[in-house]
């Protein structure tokens, strides 16, 4: 009710802002701090959507306000750059009475990511980002590549693989372990991670409060999750400047998506983390074993089922349903596979060859790209007769 009547009071300041914006579009937005997946990704696409349209008016002022905790002070930091960001107790008010009252919403600046979410990445193609490191902060990133034992000029990969300790540490009033479908061990992707070294790529294993270590005494497979020379400034550096990124879909792969670095997906659940557009070249799912069927099921059923949409663990052992992890022998399959992917053009110019993947139409219109060794080991997924 309290919240109620602010957005009653703040109605003659939202008319007015809404009778000016065919002149002066003034918009808030507020900056989702606590996950690094929106600190990321939701500026990014939409600076890129906004910054494509030529319109002289009406002229947009835009304003931002951040939610806290804040999960990586430096890129916050550089998005201050960027944008005008003013107190929370300033505009929220603002904020949430446009949030409720449908006709003030074009005054919301975050209305496409409220409607789309991070499903759509074809904007990062055709655009560059919007973020940089500054130079003077370069020397930093070069001592930080240094005393990981990264040599001058080394290629290194970023693993970015779930698990749930962050959030129980980072956001502990809430209970997050009805998504704890997502999490898989870290120490499944060994043989991916020593498949990579021998072709010469230094394997950086990311994260924050990671709840195992990586273990293994392979000089080139870094555990810089839980080295002391992690750092805020460290993730961004390291996704920024990273060969490519492998990742469980988790919110850390968002700050490859900004600095477009091209993203493998392995272990994926919900078929809508395979965004559209280039920056995600590849992808193999978890196994949806039926234990009523005694078998997994192949994509449509699992589509009938809603099961790539699943939110909850108990959606899964409500149906007898049970989510098979990618194994070892899989993850390094895949590891090839994207970079057969990946190095048909430079790194730099993002376009993959149709004949590299396995294409299929989802119900959704979607183009999913699936790693040709899993589905020659799992032969009937795609086969809608399969029994």
């Amino acid at each position: 009710m309290k919240r109620k009547a602010i957005a009653i009071l703040l109605l003659p300041i939202l008319i007015l802002m809404l009778v000016i914006s065919p002149i002066f579009l003034f918009r808030i937005g507020s900056i989702r701090a606590d996950r690094i997946g929106h600190l990321a990704l939701d500026l990014e696409i939409c600076l890129c959507l906004h910054d494509r349209r030529k319109k002289i008016l009406p002229r947009h002022i835009n304003i931002f306000y951040s939610i806290s905790p804040i999960s990586n002070q430096y890129l916050l930091n550089l998005w201050s750059s960027k944008i005008k960001i003013l107190p929370r107790q300033l505009l929220e008010p603002l904020d949430i009475a446009i949030k409720k009252i449908k006709l003030f919403r074009r005054l919301n600046y975050f209305h496409f990511i409220s409607l789309n979410g991070h499903s759509d990445l074809t904007i990062l193609d055709h655009t560059l980002p919007r973020l940089t490191i500054p130079n003077d902060h370069e020397i930093f990133g070069e001592d930080l590549l240094e005393k990981l034992g990264i040599s001058k000029g080394q290629k290194y990969v970023c693993l970015a693989v779930r698990d749930g300790k962050y959030l129980r540490e980072f956001l502990p009033e809430k209970d997050w372990s009805y998504h704890d479908f997502r999490d898989t061990d870290i120490q499944d992707y060994l043989d991916m991670a020593e498949y990579l070294t021998e072709k010469g790529l230094v394997v950086v294993r990311m994260g924050k409060e990671m709840q195992h270590k990586f273990d293994t005494k392979n000089p080139m497979i870094i555990d810089y999750a839980n080295s002391n020379l992690r750092s805020d400034f460290a993730d961004v550096y390291l996704f920024a400047n990273c060969f490519f990124c492998i990742s469980t879909s988790t919110g850390m792969d968002a700050l490859a998506s900004i600095f477009r670095r091209p993203i493998g997906l392995v272990n994926v659940v919900n078929i809508k983390s395979v965004a559209k557009g280039n920056i995600i070249k590849l992808f193999q799912p978890k196994s949806f074993f039926d234990v009523d069927l005694g078998r997994n099921l192949n994509y449509n059923e699992i589509m009938k089922r809603s099961f790539f949409s699943i939110s909850e663990s108990s959606q899964l052992s409500n149906s007898n349903i049970v989510l098979q992890d990618n194994t070892q022998e899989e993850l390094k399959l895949f590891a090839g596979d994207f970079l057969d992917v990946i190095s048909e053009v430079s790194i730099n110019q993002f376009k993959v060859k149709d004949s590299s993947f396995n294409f299929h139409e989802s119900s959704e219109g979607r183009i999913v790209k699936i790693s040709k060794s899993w589905l020659n080991l799992h032969s009937n997924y795609l086969n809608a007769n399969s029994q």
